[in-house]
């Protein structure tokens, strides 16, 4: 630890470029001078983008933030759009239910195939007037829930011939028009007691050229 530490910040971005001011904090040691603690670590979820650490001393001031870039071979790529569930989900849902912050499976719901299924689709969505090459990056989808469920993130675009819903994967692709997005829950009729949450999630969205989007 710096000698006249007081804590340390850590903020995240999925934009290398954001600039500190702007970027989500996403942890904070305790007080040294509380704790008297020689030493500290933390540990953050493994995302595409940037993590920022600085110190604040004793004085209150803040010293030049470090930087940690988890670039997952995106480096040359733009990130076009963050697009966020929680915690007002205001998307479309089907045998699912929001109660804020969380967005429940419907336990009344149907069983098919000895399961019950319920999606949601986000309200935001990217759209593209000529073919681009994008990457879709599956950045927190954060659930409460059995042993066997499955919450998977989603992606469609009807007008560049994928009309059948995907699961995220790491692949370039190639769209055209408007890329829909949701979430799908499956959860094996085992518990009726149960309580099937999603708290967080979001996606990534990244393009080779920016001015082709929206």
């Amino acid at each position: 630890a710096v000698p006249d530490a007081d804590y340390y910040t850590v903020k995240y971005s999925p934009d290398t470029t954001t600039p500190w001011e702007e970027c989500e904090e996403v942890y904070r040691t305790t007080s040294f001078l509380k704790f008297q603690e020689e030493e500290t670590q933390c540990v953050v979820e493994d995302r595409y983008g940037q993590y920022l650490v600085a110190c604040t001393d004793t004085s209150g001031n803040e010293g030049e933030p470090g930087q940690a870039i988890r670039d997952g071979g995106l480096a040359d790529w733009v990130l076009l759009k963050s697009i966020s569930g929680n915690p007002s989900w205001f998307g479309t849902t089907d045998e699912m239910y929001v109660q804020a912050p969380n967005l429940y499976l419907d336990l009344n719901s149907p069983i098919v195939n000895g399961v019950q299924t319920g999606t949601y689709v986000y309200r935001e969505n990217v759209d593209f007037y000529i073919p681009v090459s994008i990457r879709i990056v599956d950045d927190q989808l954060i659930f409460n829930g059995q042993e066997d469920d499955v919450v998977t993130h989603e992606w469609r675009n009807v007008e560049g011939g994928h009309t059948d819903w995907k699961v995220f994967d790491d692949d370039v692709i190639d769209v055209l028009g408007t890329v829909e997005f949701r979430i799908k829950y499956i959860s094996p009729d085992t518990d009726f007691a149960a309580i099937n949450y999603v708290k967080f999630s979001r996606i990534l969205v990244y393009i080779t050229d920016p001015k082709a989007g929206g």
